[in-house]
């Protein structure tokens, strides 16, 4: 099951549980001020999961749109007030222009990252918010990606895919995400995207890249 499979179809019974035990509660605050400070009177989230807790906020001041590829958690955001979601892939593009795009605890799981931010700053009249995993931690996820392509590490992920597909068997249930190797090479580091947005976007000056560590 790759990545965009899994999310459709199995990630909503996983990412419920999780968002309703999260003990996020500073970073999320610290989101919240940050839109607080934002002159906006439109958004739109991509991979807006069920609306918490960034649109329900948002909700509160104005209708919030947003897209995931999960109809269940597309089904959840709906009963929202003030929160309209749709089915649909971030990769694609995006219809309307919106004053703030913004993509929080879900970038690192798009296989086209660059794809999408380019939606996200096309779709923009005037921000876009978006964070990376480990972000702050660069060491952790460059001795994890060096460590992968040893000889020692492609058995030990060999072994890990082996152990957690033998269980999925044995449960008749996809508990654990299958896709050998891709997730960590798919993280990208501040470099990667600072470059990325500097080379496609910077030539008019028209944008303020602002990065927060």
């Amino acid at each position: 099951m790759n990545r965009k499979e899994f999310i459709k179809k199995e990630y909503y019974k996983h990412w419920e549980k999780k968002n309703n035990e999260t003990t996020e509660d500073d970073y999320f605050n610290l989101i919240f001020k940050l839109f607080d400070s934002l002159d906006i009177a439109s958004a739109f989230e991509v991979a807006i999961g069920d609306g918490k807790p960034f649109a329900k906020q948002l909700a509160q001041r104005f209708k919030v749109n947003g897209i995931d590829l999960s109809q269940d958690l597309v089904n959840i955001a709906n009963t929202n007030d003030n929160i309209q979601a749709k089915y649909g892939d971030a990769e694609e593009s995006y219809n309307n222009k919106y004053d703030l795009i913004y993509c929080l605890r879900s970038f690192w799981y798009f296989d086209n990252w660059k794809k999408v931010l380019r939606n996200m700053i096309e779709t923009s009249n005037k921000y876009i918010i978006f964070d990376v995993l480990n972000g702050d931690n660069k060491e952790f996820v460059f001795d994890e990606i060096n460590f992968r392509h040893t000889f020692l590490g492609k058995i030990f992920v060999a072994f890990k895919n082996f152990t957690k597909g033998l269980i999925n068997l044995i449960t008749f249930n996809q508990k654990y995400f299958m896709q050998p190797l891709i997730p960590l090479e798919s993280y990208h580091l501040h470099n990667d995207i600072v470059e990325f947005i500097n080379k496609n976007f910077f030539g008019g000056g028209q944008f303020k890249l602002n990065i927060m560590e």
